[in-house]
Protein backbone atom coordinates (compact mmCIF):
# COMPACT_ATOMS: atom_id res chain seq x y z
CA UNK A 1 0.00 0.00 0.00
CA UNK A 2 1.55 3.53 -1.30
CA UNK A 3 1.41 5.97 1.83
CA UNK A 4 0.46 9.24 0.36
CA UNK A 5 3.34 12.09 1.47
CA UNK A 6 2.86 15.37 1.42
CA UNK A 7 6.20 16.96 1.08
CA UNK A 8 6.88 18.88 4.57
CA UNK A 9 10.56 20.22 4.07
CA UNK A 10 10.08 22.62 7.08
CA UNK A 11 9.08 18.85 9.16
CA UNK A 12 11.85 16.98 7.69
CA UNK A 13 14.84 19.47 8.23
CA UNK A 14 13.91 19.34 11.68
CA UNK A 15 13.48 15.73 11.85
CA UNK A 16 17.02 15.58 10.26
CA UNK A 17 18.63 17.95 12.77
CA UNK A 18 17.08 16.19 15.95
CA UNK A 19 17.51 12.75 14.46
CA UNK A 20 20.88 13.06 13.58
CA UNK A 21 21.90 14.75 17.41
CA UNK A 22 20.46 12.12 19.12
CA UNK A 23 21.43 8.94 17.49
CA UNK A 24 24.69 9.25 15.58
CA UNK A 25 26.58 10.64 18.60
CA UNK A 26 25.34 7.60 20.69
CA UNK A 27 25.98 4.87 18.22
CA UNK A 28 29.14 6.18 16.95
CA UNK A 29 30.60 5.64 20.69
CA UNK A 30 29.81 2.64 21.41
CA UNK A 31 30.48 1.25 17.93
CA UNK A 32 33.48 2.22 18.48
CA UNK A 33 33.78 0.02 21.66
CA UNK A 34 31.79 -2.66 19.75
CA UNK A 35 34.72 -2.54 16.90
CA UNK A 36 37.63 -2.97 19.56
CA UNK A 37 36.39 -6.17 21.21
CA UNK A 38 35.26 -7.65 18.54
CA UNK A 39 38.63 -7.41 16.30
CA UNK A 40 40.60 -8.51 20.51
CA UNK A 41 42.14 -12.28 19.89
CA UNK A 42 40.54 -14.68 21.74
CA UNK A 43 40.74 -18.78 22.55
CA UNK A 44 38.44 -20.59 19.92
CA UNK A 45 35.48 -23.17 21.31
CA UNK A 46 33.67 -24.62 18.87
CA UNK A 47 32.17 -26.84 16.36
CA UNK A 48 34.75 -28.81 14.40
CA UNK A 49 34.79 -31.62 16.72
CA UNK A 50 37.89 -34.47 16.44
CA UNK A 51 36.29 -37.73 16.07
CA UNK A 52 39.01 -39.92 15.59
CA UNK A 53 42.83 -39.36 14.87
CA UNK A 54 45.77 -41.60 13.58
CA UNK A 55 47.74 -41.71 15.33
CA UNK A 56 44.76 -42.45 17.90
CA UNK A 57 44.25 -40.04 21.34
CA UNK A 58 46.79 -41.65 23.65
CA UNK A 59 47.99 -44.52 21.15
CA UNK A 60 51.34 -46.33 22.03
CA UNK A 61 53.01 -46.65 18.38
CA UNK A 62 55.34 -50.15 16.82
CA UNK A 63 56.26 -47.98 14.48
CA UNK A 64 57.13 -43.60 13.75
CA UNK A 65 54.17 -42.69 12.08
CA UNK A 66 54.62 -40.12 8.83
CA UNK A 67 51.14 -39.00 8.50
CA UNK A 68 48.56 -37.11 11.31
CA UNK A 69 45.27 -37.85 10.07
CA UNK A 70 42.36 -36.50 12.12
CA UNK A 71 38.34 -36.98 11.59
CA UNK A 72 35.95 -34.27 12.42
CA UNK A 73 32.26 -33.82 13.19
CA UNK A 74 32.30 -31.41 10.15
CA UNK A 75 33.88 -30.90 6.94
CA UNK A 76 36.73 -28.70 7.94
CA UNK A 77 38.78 -25.63 5.62
CA UNK A 78 42.28 -26.92 4.90
CA UNK A 79 43.43 -24.11 3.98
CA UNK A 80 42.65 -22.73 7.36
CA UNK A 81 43.94 -25.82 9.25
CA UNK A 82 47.57 -25.80 11.16
CA UNK A 83 48.72 -29.10 12.39
CA UNK A 84 51.74 -29.01 15.01
CA UNK A 85 53.44 -32.25 16.10
CA UNK A 86 55.87 -31.18 19.11
CA UNK A 87 58.23 -33.48 21.39
CA UNK A 88 58.91 -33.73 25.08
CA UNK A 89 61.66 -31.87 25.17
CA UNK A 90 59.89 -29.42 23.19
CA UNK A 91 61.61 -29.85 19.47
CA UNK A 92 58.59 -28.82 16.62
CA UNK A 93 58.01 -30.96 13.80
CA UNK A 94 57.79 -30.22 10.21
CA UNK A 95 54.29 -30.95 8.74
CA UNK A 96 53.38 -31.19 5.53
CA UNK A 97 50.63 -29.20 3.71
CA UNK A 98 47.31 -29.64 4.86
CA UNK A 99 44.75 -31.83 2.37
CA UNK A 100 41.39 -33.47 2.13
CA UNK A 101 41.32 -36.75 1.65
CA UNK A 102 39.92 -37.82 -1.65
CA UNK A 103 37.76 -40.27 -0.55
CA UNK A 104 36.04 -38.72 2.62
CA UNK A 105 35.57 -35.08 3.26
CA UNK A 106 35.35 -35.21 7.27
CA UNK A 107 39.33 -36.17 6.88
CA UNK A 108 42.21 -34.12 6.80
CA UNK A 109 46.01 -35.27 6.16
CA UNK A 110 49.57 -34.10 6.85
CA UNK A 111 52.57 -35.57 6.49
CA UNK A 112 55.03 -35.63 9.33
CA UNK A 113 58.72 -36.52 9.41
CA UNK A 114 59.15 -36.55 5.73
CA UNK A 115 61.23 -33.20 5.25
CA UNK A 116 63.19 -33.34 8.25
CA UNK A 117 63.79 -36.00 11.49
CA UNK A 118 61.40 -38.90 11.80
CA UNK A 119 59.47 -39.13 15.01
CA UNK A 120 61.52 -41.13 17.48
CA UNK A 121 60.72 -42.64 20.66
CA UNK A 122 59.09 -40.46 23.02
CA UNK A 123 55.84 -38.85 24.14
CA UNK A 124 54.37 -36.36 21.15
CA UNK A 125 51.80 -33.44 21.51
CA UNK A 126 49.24 -32.48 18.61
CA UNK A 127 48.12 -29.52 18.32
CA UNK A 128 45.34 -28.62 15.68
CA UNK A 129 43.03 -25.74 14.91
CA UNK A 130 40.45 -25.89 12.07
CA UNK A 131 37.39 -23.76 10.68
CA UNK A 132 34.17 -25.38 9.87
CA UNK A 133 33.74 -25.25 6.32
CA UNK A 134 29.65 -24.79 6.17
CA UNK A 135 29.41 -22.13 9.10
CA UNK A 136 32.53 -20.66 9.76
CA UNK A 137 32.58 -21.51 13.31
CA UNK A 138 36.75 -22.29 14.59
CA UNK A 139 37.66 -25.14 17.08
CA UNK A 140 40.81 -25.98 18.19
CA UNK A 141 42.30 -29.17 20.90
CA UNK A 142 45.29 -31.02 21.81
CA UNK A 143 46.03 -34.74 21.97
CA UNK A 144 48.86 -37.34 23.00
CA UNK A 145 50.52 -40.22 21.91
CA UNK A 146 53.26 -42.03 22.58
CA UNK A 147 55.91 -43.85 19.96
CA UNK A 148 57.53 -47.01 21.91
CA UNK A 149 61.31 -47.04 22.64
CA UNK A 150 61.42 -50.47 19.95
CA UNK A 151 59.31 -48.84 17.20
CA UNK A 152 60.59 -48.86 13.72
CA UNK A 153 61.53 -45.09 12.36
CA UNK A 154 61.32 -46.15 8.50
CA UNK A 155 59.63 -43.57 6.79
CA UNK A 156 57.77 -45.65 4.50
CA UNK A 157 55.87 -47.88 7.16
CA UNK A 158 51.79 -47.18 6.94
CA UNK A 159 50.83 -44.38 8.56
CA UNK A 160 47.76 -45.42 10.04
CA UNK A 161 49.90 -48.20 12.30
CA UNK A 162 48.92 -48.36 15.85
CA UNK A 163 45.09 -46.52 14.94
CA UNK A 164 42.16 -47.53 16.79
CA UNK A 165 39.18 -46.22 16.45
CA UNK A 166 38.03 -43.20 19.71
CA UNK A 167 34.48 -43.78 20.07
CA UNK A 168 32.65 -40.27 19.66
CA UNK A 169 31.79 -39.52 23.46
CA UNK A 170 35.10 -40.61 24.63
CA UNK A 171 36.80 -38.22 21.60
CA UNK A 172 34.58 -35.85 22.72
CA UNK A 173 35.22 -35.64 26.08
CA UNK A 174 39.05 -35.56 25.66
CA UNK A 175 38.58 -32.43 23.50
CA UNK A 176 36.19 -30.66 25.20
CA UNK A 177 38.06 -30.47 28.16
CA UNK A 178 40.62 -28.24 27.19
CA UNK A 179 37.88 -25.86 26.81
CA UNK A 180 36.16 -26.06 29.78
CA UNK A 181 32.83 -25.40 27.58
CA UNK A 182 31.64 -26.10 23.74
CA UNK A 183 31.39 -22.31 22.87
CA UNK A 184 33.33 -20.44 20.16
CA UNK A 185 35.57 -16.88 21.01
CA UNK A 186 33.67 -14.05 22.93
CA UNK A 187 35.33 -11.24 20.44
CA UNK A 188 32.91 -13.74 17.60
CA UNK A 189 29.80 -13.64 19.61
CA UNK A 190 30.12 -10.17 20.15
CA UNK A 191 30.09 -9.08 16.97
CA UNK A 192 27.59 -11.52 15.79
CA UNK A 193 25.54 -9.96 18.58
CA UNK A 194 25.71 -6.92 16.94
CA UNK A 195 25.32 -8.31 13.71
CA UNK A 196 21.97 -9.23 14.28
CA UNK A 197 20.98 -6.45 16.42
CA UNK A 198 21.67 -4.26 13.71
CA UNK A 199 19.44 -6.82 10.97
CA UNK A 200 16.64 -6.90 12.94
CA UNK A 201 16.47 -3.44 13.55
CA UNK A 202 16.84 -2.63 9.78
CA UNK A 203 14.16 -5.23 9.39
CA UNK A 204 12.08 -3.72 11.98
CA UNK A 205 12.43 -0.02 10.01
CA UNK A 206 11.33 -1.56 7.38
CA UNK A 207 8.06 -3.23 8.75
CA UNK A 208 7.42 -0.20 10.27
CA UNK A 209 7.47 1.79 7.12
CA UNK A 210 5.83 -0.55 4.89
CA UNK A 211 3.17 -1.98 7.37
CA UNK A 212 2.72 0.29 10.57
CA UNK A 213 2.21 3.97 8.84
CA UNK A 214 0.35 3.14 6.12
CA UNK A 215 -2.37 1.33 8.73
CA UNK A 216 -2.08 4.81 10.46
CA UNK A 217 -2.52 7.19 7.92
CA UNK A 218 -5.35 5.46 6.07
CA UNK A 219 -7.80 8.21 6.48
CA UNK A 220 -5.59 10.31 4.55
CA UNK A 221 -5.99 13.81 6.31
CA UNK A 222 -3.60 16.32 5.98
CA UNK A 223 -2.64 16.13 9.90
CA UNK A 224 -1.76 11.80 9.53
CA UNK A 225 -0.07 12.92 5.99
CA UNK A 226 2.01 15.51 7.99
CA UNK A 227 2.86 12.19 10.54
CA UNK A 228 3.89 10.07 8.19
CA UNK A 229 6.59 12.78 6.35
CA UNK A 230 8.20 12.79 10.02
CA UNK A 231 7.88 9.02 11.26
CA UNK A 232 9.34 7.89 7.41
CA UNK A 233 12.10 10.77 7.48
CA UNK A 234 13.08 9.52 11.16
CA UNK A 235 13.05 5.89 10.01
CA UNK A 236 15.02 6.18 7.51
CA UNK A 237 17.51 7.58 10.45
CA UNK A 238 17.61 4.88 12.37
CA UNK A 239 17.41 2.72 9.62
CA UNK A 240 20.48 4.20 8.19
CA UNK A 241 22.58 3.85 11.57
CA UNK A 242 21.38 0.30 11.46
CA UNK A 243 22.72 -0.44 7.99
CA UNK A 244 26.01 1.12 8.88
CA UNK A 245 26.22 -0.99 11.73
CA UNK A 246 25.66 -3.75 10.19
CA UNK A 247 28.41 -3.33 7.93
CA UNK A 248 30.72 -2.00 11.00
CA UNK A 249 29.72 -5.63 12.65
CA UNK A 250 30.83 -7.64 9.70
CA UNK A 251 33.98 -6.06 9.06
CA UNK A 252 34.54 -6.75 12.66
CA UNK A 253 33.34 -10.60 12.83
CA UNK A 254 36.24 -10.84 9.98
CA UNK A 255 38.67 -9.35 12.10
CA UNK A 256 37.70 -11.01 15.17
CA UNK A 257 37.46 -14.34 13.06
CA UNK A 258 41.20 -13.94 11.49
CA UNK A 259 42.45 -13.18 15.28
CA UNK A 260 41.05 -16.71 16.27
CA UNK A 261 42.05 -18.77 13.53
CA UNK A 262 45.85 -17.04 13.58
CA UNK A 263 48.76 -18.64 12.08
CA UNK A 264 49.34 -15.85 8.81
CA UNK A 265 45.16 -16.46 7.83
CA UNK A 266 44.67 -13.98 5.40
CA UNK A 267 41.41 -11.72 5.12
CA UNK A 268 41.39 -12.71 1.41
CA UNK A 269 41.29 -17.02 2.37
CA UNK A 270 38.86 -16.20 5.30
CA UNK A 271 36.51 -14.24 2.12
CA UNK A 272 37.24 -17.02 -0.38
CA UNK A 273 35.36 -19.63 1.73
CA UNK A 274 31.69 -20.19 1.36
CA UNK A 275 30.71 -18.42 4.80
CA UNK A 276 33.08 -15.58 3.63
CA UNK A 277 30.97 -14.90 0.50
CA UNK A 278 28.26 -14.57 2.61
CA UNK A 279 29.52 -11.92 5.16
CA UNK A 280 30.89 -10.11 1.88
CA UNK A 281 27.68 -10.51 0.21
CA UNK A 282 26.06 -9.00 3.35
CA UNK A 283 27.74 -6.05 3.35
CA UNK A 284 27.04 -5.39 0.05
CA UNK A 285 23.53 -5.66 0.60
CA UNK A 286 24.17 -3.23 4.10
CA UNK A 287 25.62 -0.84 1.51
CA UNK A 288 22.58 -0.91 -0.67
CA UNK A 289 20.65 -0.47 2.39
CA UNK A 290 22.32 2.33 3.77
CA UNK A 291 22.04 4.00 0.16
CA UNK A 292 18.26 3.40 0.04
CA UNK A 293 17.74 4.98 3.65
CA UNK A 294 19.96 7.95 2.85
CA UNK A 295 17.84 8.69 -0.65
CA UNK A 296 14.48 8.06 1.18
CA UNK A 297 15.67 10.52 4.51
CA UNK A 298 16.63 13.30 1.90
CA UNK A 299 13.61 12.82 -1.04
CA UNK A 300 11.13 15.85 -1.05
CA UNK A 301 8.16 14.13 -2.70
CA UNK A 302 5.94 10.61 -2.33
CA UNK A 303 7.62 9.14 -5.38
CA UNK A 304 10.72 9.35 -4.71
CA UNK A 305 10.34 8.39 -1.37
CA UNK A 306 8.68 5.12 -2.24
CA UNK A 307 10.86 3.94 -4.25
CA UNK A 308 14.06 4.28 -1.72
CA UNK A 309 11.52 2.46 0.39
CA UNK A 310 10.57 -0.50 -1.51
CA UNK A 311 15.20 -0.97 -2.14
CA UNK A 312 15.00 -0.76 1.32
CA UNK A 313 12.47 -3.40 1.94
CA UNK A 314 14.30 -5.71 -0.65
CA UNK A 315 17.82 -5.71 1.23
CA UNK A 316 16.05 -6.10 4.46
CA UNK A 317 14.48 -9.27 3.31
CA UNK A 318 17.72 -9.97 1.78
CA UNK A 319 19.82 -9.13 4.79
CA UNK A 320 17.66 -11.39 7.14
CA UNK A 321 18.08 -14.48 5.12
CA UNK A 322 22.07 -14.38 5.21
CA UNK A 323 22.82 -15.42 8.71
CA UNK A 324 20.77 -18.89 8.16
CA UNK A 325 23.57 -19.53 5.04
CA UNK A 326 26.85 -19.24 7.37
CA UNK A 327 25.78 -20.71 10.36
CA UNK A 328 23.82 -23.90 12.01
CA UNK A 329 21.13 -24.26 9.19
CA UNK A 330 23.65 -24.53 6.37
CA UNK A 331 25.50 -26.89 8.24
CA UNK A 332 22.69 -29.28 9.38
CA UNK A 333 23.42 -32.56 8.74
CA UNK A 334 19.92 -33.63 7.67
CA UNK A 335 16.84 -31.30 6.29
CA UNK A 336 19.49 -28.05 5.04
CA UNK A 337 16.92 -26.79 3.32
CA UNK A 338 13.99 -27.08 5.82
CA UNK A 339 16.56 -26.02 8.69
CA UNK A 340 17.56 -22.45 5.92
CA UNK A 341 13.71 -21.97 5.04
CA UNK A 342 12.95 -21.96 8.69
CA UNK A 343 16.07 -19.87 10.10
CA UNK A 344 15.54 -17.17 7.25
CA UNK A 345 12.05 -16.83 8.49
CA UNK A 346 12.78 -16.81 12.21
CA UNK A 347 14.86 -13.68 11.69
CA UNK A 348 12.84 -11.89 9.27
CA UNK A 349 10.51 -12.23 11.88
CA UNK A 350 12.26 -11.29 14.92
CA UNK A 351 12.86 -7.80 12.92
CA UNK A 352 9.32 -7.26 12.16
CA UNK A 353 8.51 -7.45 16.16
CA UNK A 354 11.56 -6.36 17.83
CA UNK A 355 12.79 -3.93 15.21
CA UNK A 356 9.03 -2.92 14.82
CA UNK A 357 8.71 -2.59 18.41
CA UNK A 358 11.96 -0.76 18.49
CA UNK A 359 10.65 1.82 15.27
CA UNK A 360 7.69 2.24 17.21
CA UNK A 361 9.45 3.49 20.57
CA UNK A 362 12.20 5.58 19.11
CA UNK A 363 10.00 7.19 15.65
CA UNK A 364 6.35 6.74 16.40
CA UNK A 365 6.09 7.95 20.10
CA UNK A 366 8.17 10.71 19.78
CA UNK A 367 7.11 11.67 16.18
CA UNK A 368 3.02 11.63 17.45
CA UNK A 369 4.06 13.50 20.66
CA UNK A 370 5.43 16.17 18.69
CA UNK A 371 2.37 15.94 15.54
CA UNK A 372 -0.34 15.53 17.88
CA UNK A 373 -3.15 17.77 16.91
CA UNK A 374 -2.94 21.58 18.55
CA UNK A 375 -0.09 20.19 20.20
CA UNK A 376 -2.99 18.52 22.99
CA UNK A 377 -1.97 15.37 25.13
CA UNK A 378 -5.19 14.24 23.82
CA UNK A 379 -4.66 14.72 20.37
CA UNK A 380 -0.91 12.93 20.49
CA UNK A 381 -2.05 10.01 22.86
CA UNK A 382 -5.01 9.60 20.21
CA UNK A 383 -2.14 9.53 17.35
CA UNK A 384 -0.33 6.95 19.78
CA UNK A 385 -2.94 4.78 19.89
CA UNK A 386 -3.04 4.45 16.62
CA UNK A 387 0.37 3.83 15.81
CA UNK A 388 -0.28 1.07 18.76
CA UNK A 389 -2.89 -0.82 17.13
CA UNK A 390 -1.47 -0.23 13.66
CA UNK A 391 1.27 -2.64 14.79
CA UNK A 392 -0.30 -4.99 17.19
CA UNK A 393 -1.79 -7.10 14.67
CA UNK A 394 1.27 -7.13 13.23
CA UNK A 395 3.74 -8.12 16.17
CA UNK A 396 1.01 -10.63 17.15
CA UNK A 397 1.65 -12.11 13.76
CA UNK A 398 5.62 -11.25 13.67
CA UNK A 399 5.85 -13.09 17.39
CA UNK A 400 3.65 -15.99 16.90
CA UNK A 401 5.89 -16.78 13.61
CA UNK A 402 9.06 -16.40 15.60
CA UNK A 403 7.74 -18.94 17.94
CA UNK A 404 6.87 -21.50 15.59
CA UNK A 405 10.31 -21.42 13.54
CA UNK A 406 12.40 -21.30 16.19
CA UNK A 407 10.12 -24.24 17.82
CA UNK A 408 10.79 -26.68 14.87
CA UNK A 409 14.44 -25.38 14.43
CA UNK A 410 15.47 -26.36 18.10
CA UNK A 411 13.94 -29.63 17.87
CA UNK A 412 15.66 -30.55 14.80
CA UNK A 413 19.07 -29.34 16.05
CA UNK A 414 18.09 -31.10 19.51
CA UNK A 415 17.02 -34.27 18.80
CA UNK A 416 15.99 -35.16 21.72
CA UNK A 417 14.07 -33.79 24.86
CA UNK A 418 17.13 -35.13 27.40
CA UNK A 419 19.53 -33.43 25.22
CA UNK A 420 17.72 -29.91 26.15
CA UNK A 421 19.61 -30.80 29.74
CA UNK A 422 22.82 -32.72 28.65
CA UNK A 423 24.14 -30.13 26.22
CA UNK A 424 25.51 -26.62 26.06
CA UNK A 425 22.96 -25.75 23.46
CA UNK A 426 20.51 -26.86 25.43
CA UNK A 427 21.01 -25.06 27.62
CA UNK A 428 21.61 -21.70 26.21
CA UNK A 429 18.28 -22.70 24.60
CA UNK A 430 15.99 -23.02 27.71
CA UNK A 431 17.96 -19.67 28.67
CA UNK A 432 16.60 -17.90 25.43
CA UNK A 433 13.11 -19.95 25.75
CA UNK A 434 12.76 -18.03 29.30
CA UNK A 435 13.98 -14.29 27.96
CA UNK A 436 11.40 -14.92 25.22
CA UNK A 437 8.80 -15.59 27.40
CA UNK A 438 9.30 -12.49 29.45
CA UNK A 439 9.69 -10.41 25.64
CA UNK A 440 5.93 -12.44 25.25
CA UNK A 441 4.51 -11.03 28.45
CA UNK A 442 5.40 -7.59 27.70
CA UNK A 443 3.73 -7.90 24.66
CA UNK A 444 0.62 -9.20 25.84
CA UNK A 445 0.57 -6.84 28.45
CA UNK A 446 0.88 -3.73 25.78
CA UNK A 447 -1.68 -5.70 23.97
CA UNK A 448 -4.69 -6.26 26.97
CA UNK A 449 -3.81 -2.74 28.69
CA UNK A 450 -1.86 -0.35 27.17
CA UNK A 451 -3.73 -0.70 23.78
CA UNK A 452 -7.09 -0.02 25.53
CA UNK A 453 -5.74 2.61 27.75
CA UNK A 454 -4.82 4.64 24.93
CA UNK A 455 -7.89 4.32 23.03
CA UNK A 456 -9.51 5.39 25.67
CA UNK A 457 -7.26 8.42 26.42
CA UNK A 458 -7.17 7.33 30.30
CA UNK A 459 -4.62 10.35 32.17
CA UNK A 460 -2.73 10.85 28.65
CA UNK A 461 0.45 11.59 29.85
CA UNK A 462 1.00 9.11 32.77
CA UNK A 463 -0.80 6.87 30.35
CA UNK A 464 1.80 7.57 27.43
CA UNK A 465 4.56 7.27 30.23
CA UNK A 466 3.20 3.67 31.00
CA UNK A 467 3.53 2.42 27.30
CA UNK A 468 7.36 3.84 27.07
CA UNK A 469 8.54 2.32 30.18
CA UNK A 470 6.31 -1.21 28.99
CA UNK A 471 8.00 -1.19 25.72
CA UNK A 472 11.52 -0.08 26.27
CA UNK A 473 11.17 -2.85 29.19
CA UNK A 474 10.02 -5.19 26.29
CA UNK A 475 13.14 -4.22 24.17
CA UNK A 476 15.13 -4.47 27.13
CA UNK A 477 14.02 -8.21 27.02
CA UNK A 478 14.86 -8.50 23.50
CA UNK A 479 18.38 -7.47 23.17
CA UNK A 480 18.98 -10.10 26.13
CA UNK A 481 17.16 -12.77 23.52
CA UNK A 482 19.19 -11.81 20.35
CA UNK A 483 22.35 -11.97 22.82
CA UNK A 484 21.08 -15.25 23.62
CA UNK A 485 20.81 -16.33 20.01
CA UNK A 486 24.26 -15.32 19.17
CA UNK A 487 25.85 -17.46 21.97
CA UNK A 488 23.55 -20.43 20.55
CA UNK A 489 25.11 -20.27 17.44
CA UNK A 490 28.25 -20.52 18.71
CA UNK A 491 27.54 -23.54 20.56
CA UNK A 492 27.15 -27.30 19.35
CA UNK A 493 23.73 -28.52 18.37
CA UNK A 494 23.44 -32.28 19.51
CA UNK A 495 22.15 -33.73 16.25
CA UNK A 496 25.90 -32.37 14.79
Amino acid sequence: MTVPLAPARNDVARVRTTSISIYVGRYLRWLGVALAISATPSVAFAHAHLVKSAPAVGAHLSVSPTLIQLWFSEAAEATMTTITVMGANGTQFRIGTVSVDASDPLLLVASVGLAGPSLTAGKYTVTWRTVAKDDGHPSQGTFRFVVDSNAATVATAPAVTGMTTVPRDSARVADVTIRAMDLEAPSIIFARWLNFLAIIIVVGVVAFRMLVIPGVVQNGSEHLASFANRASVRAAVVGLIAGVTTIIAAVGRLYAQQAVIGQGVSIATILDSSWGHVWLLQIVIAVIACIAFAVARSSHGPDRDNRAWIVAMAAALLLGATPSLSGHAIAAPEHRNISVALDMLHVIAAGGWLGGLLAVAVVGVPVALATGSDEEAVGSMSLIASVVNAFSPIALTFAATVVASGAVAAWLRVGSFAQLFHSTYGTVLLIKLGIVVLVLAGGAFNWLRMRGALSHHDSASSTIGAFRRSAWLELAAGVLVIAATAVLVAAQPPIH
